[in-house]
C-alpha cells in the first residue's frame, strides 16, 4: 500500500467513514467528487489562485476515497493510464485534447 492509500485509510478510520463499497456509497463519493470539481472550477473561474491548489488537493483526496470504496489501486491505475497516454502520437483536436489514435 502506498503512502496516499495509507493516509486515506487513516483519515477514513479516524473519521469513521463508511467504505463498504455499495452502489449507494460509490454514488455518494461520486457526488462528493463532483462537488469538489465544482469548487475547483469556481476558484479558477474567479481567479482565486490562492485556493486553487487546495481545491485540487480536495479533488485528489476524494478520488482516493472513491478508489478505496471501490477497492481500486489508484496509483497502479494512474501509472497504467499514463503509460497508455505516452503511447499517443501527440496529435491534438482543435480544442487541444491529445488524440487517442491507438483505437
Amino acid at each position: 500500500m502506498d503512502r496516499y492509500q495509507e493516509l486515506t485509510e487513516e483519515f477514513h478510520d479516524a473519521a469513521d467513514i463508511d467504505h463498504e463499497g455499495t452502489k449507494e456509497d460509490q454514488l455518494l463519493w461520486i457526488s462528493m467528487l463532483t462537488e469538489e470539481l465544482g469548487e475547483l472550477a469556481d476558484a479558477v473561474n474567479k481567479d482565486r489562485d490562492e485556493v486553487v491548489a487546495e481545491e485540487l488537493a480536495d479533488v485528489v483526496i476524494v478520488a482516493f476515497g472513491l478508489a478505496r470504496v471501490m477497492d481500486i489501486d489508484l496509483r497502479k491505475e494512474f501509472e497504467a493510464k499514463m503509460e497508455y497516454n505516452m503511447e499517443k502520437s501527440g496529435a491534438k483536436t482543435e480544442g487541444g485534447k491529445v488524440v487517442d489514435d491507438a483505437s
